[in-house]
């Protein structure tokens, strides 16, 4: 059932031009990386300020409402991204060790990000935590998000 799926992947015009044209993947890694830049630079500087390394002086709360709006910005552009550069050769991807554990962290971060982390740390009570529970959750954070990175990094070596 997935075999006719893939060839079609493989074999639409739109992803046909974006693979096989000099310019169409380097342009789609391109704002992949881009939004991967932004995403990793919005969550270090808020795990920063939660670990009280950084930016002390602004509240989570704060330091959320400016950041959050740039890292959901950045999650969009780099799955849609993402999206584009898997689609145009799935087949090389699904048998991928890297690949399937960069997917396997992704969807961990995202719902650590999104439901954990925003929910505990976003809350007007951030500050108040524990600086032992801040760390964990910074830590747990970063290493996710940083295991997502670096196992997309080593899909082209493997």
């Amino acid at each position: 059932m997935i075999e006719p799926f893939l060839d079609w992947c493989y074999s639409t015009p739109v992803l046909a031009f974006l693979r096989d044209t000099r310019f169409g993947m380097p342009i789609s890694q391109s704002f992949h990386i881009l939004g991967i830049t932004v995403l990793l630079g919005t969550t270090v500087a808020f795990n920063l300020r939660l670990t009280g390394v950084g930016f002390r002086e602004t509240s989570l709360r704060t330091m959320a409402d400016s950041l959050w709006p740039y890292a959901r910005w950045a999650v969009a552009i780099t799955m849609f991204t993402g999206l584009l550069v898997f689609i145009v050769d799935p087949r090389r991807y699904l048998v991928n060790g890297p690949f399937r554990l960069k997917m396997l962290l992704l969807l961990c971060a995202l719902i650590y990000q999104f439901t954990v982390f925003k929910r505990t740390v976003t809350s007007g009570d951030g500050d108040r935590l524990t600086a032992s529970k801040r760390w964990r959750l910074a830590v747990i954070s970063l290493v996710l998000w940083f295991g997502v990175g670096w196992s997309g990094r080593f899909i082209g070596f493997l």
